[in-house]
């Protein structure tokens, strides 16, 4: 039951599914998907289900019924559709390094990624917007023939740009090729403003050869710091959150705990006068980093230090004014590419609850000693409390189901079966007036009445 990402898609979705619009044919593989494209000269849509959401796949499904797409699908594409724990999704994890799901996956009749759409949305005119993105891309270079030529040598300066932009563009792993490009280049291009700039945006990671590369050359003039001065603060910002993004990545799949701390650091140092922000960040993926790679004692350990030291600072009023304050530097709001994710630029305080409510269960999954529940519970509370606060003041529902089913299963696990049972109760009652629904909560109501859960 992933608690985050459910409530993150399931606030868009509608309870009634329609039947989709997209017209989706059947296949087991992406060979007999391409056949099929080539004949009918056509691209190719590929929606990608969600191993563990199924209300994101829901909302996709929401999105996709529009009728806004009929004619603009029927027409560009052929349509398939791949769901969790099959081999063709299998197939396309590995061709397309995916690494989050749902996504919707544009190709090429040659099976060349052309375009991808992270996560779901119930709004036909994104999935519309997206296709015109793919639609308007059909005739670039494709990607195995600008990978052809990187293999066979191909690496001028220029071209190496364009590829990079191109693997940006589609979220591709970029790791060799930035490599190469940064180590083709005098040592004193390394200081030109447009260099420092194109190779951050890549989102190197910190014990990479180009960002080491970037530090040496600038360590005497401070030309990295220059330019974090002279770019817009949403640029900044997408900038390091790419960085972020690409070492903790990296980190967690080599089980890295030197290159965790470096990026603590690093997070810590990016908020320069927020400092209880960035300490709050950089403690965030301390314990997100222990609980990637299974480290339960430390994940619970960092859980409970992390939160201890940020509930006090965690008020309604005070994360409202935390909002608008960093919304007024991001202005104006809009999504921002750099390296392998698309950063929106949104209220960091909504996040706040969801990690909480995050902690609470995977305390819940975690441990049974009574110490650590109790701990959890009163996390689960005050999830529920500022989701409550925050949405109130924007006028949004003010009931989360999620968090109300954390609290729940808490209440049961330390013995408080009635309290259990009134909190479940609650929880199936908003899904209806939240829009959120989660099939897996009546359920554990009837298990929490027969004492079976």
């Amino acid at each position: 039951m992933i608690h985050t990402l459910r409530y993150l898609f399931a606030i868009l979705l509608i309870n009634q599914i329609a039947y989709c619009q997209v017209k989706f044919l059947p296949t087991k593989d992406l060979e007999t998907a391409l056949k099929l494209a080539q004949s009918q000269h056509k691209l190719i849509f590929i929606q990608v289900e969600g191993d563990n959401c199924n209300q994101c796949n829901e909302v996709a499904d929401k999105g996709l019924s529009g009728s806004l797409l009929t004619e603009k699908f029927d027409k560009h594409f052929v349509s398939f559709r791949a769901k969790s724990d099959t081999p063709f999704t299998e197939q396309l994890k590995e061709k397309y390094t995916l690494t989050a799901m749902p996504v919707s996956l544009f190709l090429d009749a040659r099976g060349n990624l052309i375009h991808r759409f992270l996560g779901s949305n119930s709004a036909d005119f994104i999935y519309a917007k997206e296709a015109d993105i793919a639609i308007s891309r059909k005739e670039d270079t494709p990607m195995d023939q600008l990978h052809s030529q990187f293999q066979k040598g191909d690496h001028r300066p220029s071209f190496l740009e364009n590829y990079l932009d191109r693997l940006k563009q589609l979220k591709l792993p970029n790791t060799d090729v930035l490599n190469t490009f940064t180590g083709t280049l005098p040592v004193d291009s390394l200081s030109s403003p447009r260099i420092i700039k194109f190779v951050l945006e890549n989102a190197p990671s910190l014990d990479s050869k180009p960002y080491l590369l970037l530090n040496a050359a600038n360590s005497v003039d401070h030309g990295m710091e220059k330019l974090y001065r002279t770019i817009p603060y949403s640029e900044a910002a997408a900038i390091n959150n790419g960085i972020i993004h690409t070492t903790f990545t990296k980190a967690v799949s080599e089980r890295n705990n030197r290159l965790l701390f470096q990026l603590s650091y690093f997070i810590s140092n990016t908020y320069n006068k927020e400092r209880q922000l960035g300490n709050e960040t950089s403690q965030m993926y301390v314990k997100k980093y222990h609980y990637a790679i299974g480290d339960t004692m430390a994940y619970l350990s960092w859980a409970k230090d992390a939160n201890s030291a940020a509930l006090p600072f965690w008020t309604v009023d005070s994360l409202i004014q935390r909002d608008e304050t960093y919304m007024e530097k991001v202005k104006p709001q809009r999504p921002t590419s750099f390296g392998t994710y698309t950063f929106q630029f949104q209220a960091p305080s909504q996040y706040i609850p969801i990690n909480l409510n995050e902690d609470a269960w995977h305390f819940y999954e975690m441990t049974n000693l009574k110490g650590n529940l109790e701990i959890a519970l009163e996390w689960s509370k005050r999830s529920m409390e500022l989701f409550a606060g925050l949405n109130r003041k924007r006028n949004l529902p003010v009931e989360n189901p999620a968090f109300m089913d954390t609290y729940a299963h808490l209440l049961y696990r330390l013995g408080r079966k009635e309290e259990a049972i009134q909190w479940q109760t609650k929880a199936v009652e908003a899904q209806l007036t939240s829009g959120i629904t989660i099939g897996s909560i009546s359920e554990s109501l009837e298990k929490m009445k027969n004492g079976t859960l």
